[in-house]
């Protein structure tokens, strides 16, 4: 028979999950399109086939580009079509993350926990990005629950819905390689003194790793290619600063009060002698990451500072055993309070930030309705040329400058040339230029500045401007070499 608390327990958990679409669900698909969500889109427009037989093209394994092409066959095209995936992923992983704290944790932290998730600034922005990091926190959940359920019981239908929790997680990020690493440090450091159950936990390992031998090999080429990129770099103490910071909700008040409790919780744990939770967490929360940091040091793929929120869910976990840990229920309904309340300025803030971005779209619109079939479009940086291609379908002529950054994932998956020298506008009557640019790329000023562009002798007829980005419209006139040229021949004859 359930219980009144119980029951109450799960009308609360429904109403977090609904409180949580409805944040979520508001002005999504108002701001602009973000480069790597430009390749999600790009990438899953093509087949299933062609999907997983190109290999290490993306950041991300072919499975995840595979969810989305056939969400997109499922709910459409529209750039709402294709966020509502990752929305639809949070409110499981608000529903999970109580089901799982509870588990871990007691039943006094399923509520507490949840309600974290639920005002989490962090979640919520990566669950209105067309990326997988929302779908792969979903199986970060599911591959925890079952290892805790198989170690701690020895269950044995738990270790097969491990194994397929884990592979799936495997297959929607490489990071959950990491993840991985996390769980089996854990399972084998608790295991170690029961035999048989040691001997279940490797057998377990042994054939996710042999069934992900395919990935492995994947990640290996994508690990080489990136390796000696410049923009990848061991973190500083400023960017680790910013993952506290923005595990927090992007507020330092609320950042220190989960810290506190974080604390409060971990001291709960030792009391109660149920520590082995609170340390499953903690190697979730600390070792992927330092074992990307450290892969970081010779170069690597791995550390991302958005590959933080993998550590959003141990943190917030720990914090909600803080919150259980109160010895009074006024006092942690005090704190839930204040919470909520420390989330509403930036939630406000986030979506004015959302809606100042969106006027990035107006510039794509704008183009789209002005463009001449003749005309050149110039992006400045593959960070305006990827949402292009979704924002601007069918003009024949864009390219995004060469010089600037290149893209593996233009290579294997544009079907022409995506690069072009800004001289080649010789051969167009009017040229617009696109500038968004991405870290270390060129601004929209220096190309003004080059000698490739004075030798255009171009006339400005329209500019507009957003908050990040710029649009201009030149008309061609006669270059400053072909007009050389003319007087040489000239003075020949």
């Amino acid at each position: 028979m359930i219980s009144q608390a119980h029951r109450d327990n799960r009308i609360l958990l429904i109403l977090l999950v609904v409180i949580a679409l409805a944040l979520r669900l508001w002005n999504l698909a108002s701001g602009t399109l973000e480069l790597d969500e430009g390749y999600s889109i790009l990438i899953g427009q093509h087949s299933f086939i062609e999907i997983f037989s190109r290999g290490a093209t993306d950041s991300n394994p072919p499975l995840s580009n595979a969810l989305f092409h056939a969400w997109a066959r499922l709910a459409g095209g529209s750039e709402f079509g294709w966020e509502l995936l990752s929305v639809i992923a949070a409110g499981i992983a608000i529903y999970l993350m109580a089901g799982t704290s509870r588990l871990l944790l007691g039943a006094s932290t399923a509520i507490p926990a949840a309600l974290l998730l639920t005002i989490s600034l962090y979640h919520l922005d990566i669950s209105q990005k067309i990326r997988i990091y929302s779908w792969a926190l979903v199986f970060m959940l599911l591959s925890i629950r079952h290892l805790y359920c198989f170690v701690a019981s020895n269950s044995k239908s738990s270790v097969w819905y491990f194994i397929a929790s884990n592979l799936i997680l495997l297959n929607l990020h490489y990071y959950g390689v990491l993840i991985s690493a996390a769980l089996f440090v854990w399972a084998i450091f608790t295991s170690w003194h029961q035999v048989e159950l040691r001997n279940r936990v490797l057998a377990a390992f042994l054939m996710i790793g042999v069934l992900n031998i395919p990935t492995f090999y994947v990640l290996y080429e994508q690990y080489t290619h990136y390796r000696s990129f410049d923009w990848i770099a061991p973190p500083s103490a400023f960017v680790l600063f910013a993952i506290w910071v923005a595990l927090g909700g992007f507020s330092l008040i609320s950042a220190l009060g989960i810290t506190t409790l974080l604390v409060l919780g971990i001291r709960r744990q030792r009391e109660r002698g149920e520590f082995s939770s609170a340390l499953l967490l903690l190697i979730l929360m600390i070792l992927p990451m330092g074992l990307s940091w450290g892969l970081s040091l010779v170069g690597s793929s791995l550390f991302h500072f958005r590959y933080s929120i993998f550590m959003l869910i141990p943190y917030l976990m720990l914090a909600s055993a803080g919150i259980a840990r109160l010895p009074r229920l006024v006092y942690r309904q005090l704190v839930c309070a204040l919470l909520i309340a420390s989330f509403i300025m930036p939630y406000v803030r986030y979506n004015q930030d959302l809606l100042r971005d969106g006027s990035t779209k107006e510039l794509f619109r704008y183009l789209q309705s002005h463009v001449q079939a003749s005309d050149l479009v110039l992006h400045t940086s593959k960070c305006s040329f990827a949402p292009a291609l979704f924002y601007n379908p069918g003009i024949p002529e864009m390219y995004f400058l060469e010089g600037s950054q290149q893209s593996n994932v233009f290579k294997y998956w544009y079907n022409k040339p995506a690069q072009l020298a800004l001289s080649a506008a010789h051969n167009y009557p009017r040229l617009w230029l696109f500038s968004r640019p991405c870290e270390g790329d060129p601004t929209l000023a220096d190309i003004e500045k080059s000698s490739a562009f004075e030798d255009l002798a171009t006339t400005l007829e329209w500019k507009g401007e957003s908050n990040d980005s710029a649009l201009r419209l030149y008309r061609i006139g006669v270059s400053v070499q072909g007009d050389r040229e003319r007087r040489q021949t000239k003075d020949d004859s």
